[in-house]
């Protein structure tokens, strides 16, 4: 799979991911050399957002404009109780703003204000247990006796309020411009954080591995008539605040739907996962390798750290054959299969022991000269796979 996300000004400058992962990266060179036609970066390089002219009816927002320049983005997200959890101090050194909190809508309304040392009434805020009484009875109870929408008030606060935070993040530009798709299936991967010396890489899936190392999410469909043409995170934002502070009103389904929308943004980056796209499908770890391949936004993506990986695998060609080498850089127990793009076995060419440095090679045939073909290669546990282009294009 692959996809990725910011907000930023026009004269602002943005970190950028490298972009590599599986199509022509070196770590995946397990794959054919390089088939994306997206231009790599490295994680310190930084790009300036220019606005070239566009005509009046293309206006774009900056994370348009990210994706339509291919530009790999990264959000780092908390969840409400990892941010009511973080010692005195540690939240307003994340955030671009320090000096106070504000929960307001682009119409003015403002729902509360906090200043950057009201630790203790943040932290209750975000644990859900609001102790002041009028701010209980303004923000969460209002002319509202029903206890479900009360409780579910208290979920939005929480939710609302870590949206906020994790808006102000330093890093996070694109996240007001973000745009939210109904009816497919925003989908991220977990990454490691660069370490000293190292760059920061997708974790890759295995065996022991966390199923939700690649996860999908779908917001509700109930809020794209209410959220109309204006689908960004910031809009949603809005809705939230005008809703809390009992300026809209939403059934109780659309009010679960409101929840469970802010929730995801905040639940789909934690920690900095990455953006590989939308699918028509549900994606984990189980299907991912096959359905990168069909994602419906292709986006460059983050290299996965060679070392993961037990064996190696590339394309070759020559007197009009093509071949698929894989080579153990340890003792793997190995299964190397070939797939149609659309996800059918067509030969298994191998499984069993491979020495470490001992070479396989098999001849890659295709029905069709036109059909695009995937290896995977399962080696001790984890999975890659690699994208053969057609046939009768030269391999690179």
């Amino acid at each position: 799979m692959a996809f990725k996300l910011f907000r930023n000004q026009s004269i602002a400058s943005v970190a950028v991911f490298a972009a590599s992962y599986l199509l022509g990266n070196p770590s995946f060179s397990q794959s054919v050399q390089d088939y994306s036609i997206l231009k790599k970066k490295s994680l310190t390089e930084t790009v300036s957002w220019s606005m070239p002219f566009q005509p009046a009816e293309e206006v774009l927002n900056n994370y348009d404009h990210a994706l339509r320049d291919k530009t790999p983005v990264s959000l780092n997200t908390y969840l409400p109780d990892q941010y009511a959890g973080m010692p005195a101090g540690s939240i307003a050194d994340k955030r671009a703003n320090r000096q106070e909190i504000v929960l307001r809508s682009r119409k003015g309304t403002e729902l509360f204000r906090l200043k950057a040392d009201q630790l203790i009434t943040l932290q209750a805020l975000l644990l859900g247990k609001v102790h002041d009484p009028v701010f209980f009875a303004q923000v969460v109870v209002k002319d509202q006796a029903d206890a479900g929408t009360i409780e579910m008030n208290r979920s939005l606060v929480r939710q609302l309020l870590a949206l906020a935070l994790n808006r102000s993040r330093q890093g996070n530009e694109l996240l007001n411009d973000f745009r939210l798709e109904f009816g497919n299936w925003l989908v991220t991967q977990q990454l490691k954080p660069a370490q000293q010396g190292n760059t920061a890489y997708l974790s890759p899936c295995g065996a022991g591995e966390d199923n939700r190392i690649v996860y999908s999410w779908k917001f509700p469909s109930s809020l794209k008539e209410v959220l109309g043409a204006d689908n960004t995170v910031e809009a949603l934002n809005d809705l939230a605040v005008e809703v809390l502070a009992g300026n809209q009103t939403l059934s109780k389904h659309q009010l679960n739907d409101l929840y469970t929308a802010v929730r995801i943004v905040n639940e789909a980056f934690e920690n900095g996962r990455f953006l590989l796209g939308w699918s028509h499908q549900f994606i984990t770890c189980s299907n991912s390798w096959i359905l990168r391949w069909k994602l419906l936004t292709p986006v460059p993506e983050l290299p996965v750290d060679e070392k993961s990986y037990t064996t190696r695998a590339k394309l070759v060609s020559g007197q009009g054959q093509r071949f698929l080498e894989v080579t153990a850089n340890q003792d793997s127990k190995v299964l190397i299969e070939l797939y149609s793009e659309k996800g059918s076995r067509l030969e298994k060419y191998y499984h069993s022991q491979l020495s470490a440095g001992n070479t396989v090679r098999f001849e890659i045939k295709a029905e069709e000269q036109n059909e695009r073909l995937v290896y995977k290669v399962t080696a001790d546990g984890r999975t890659y796979s690699g994208l053969i282009p057609y046939l009768q294009d030269p391999i690179e």
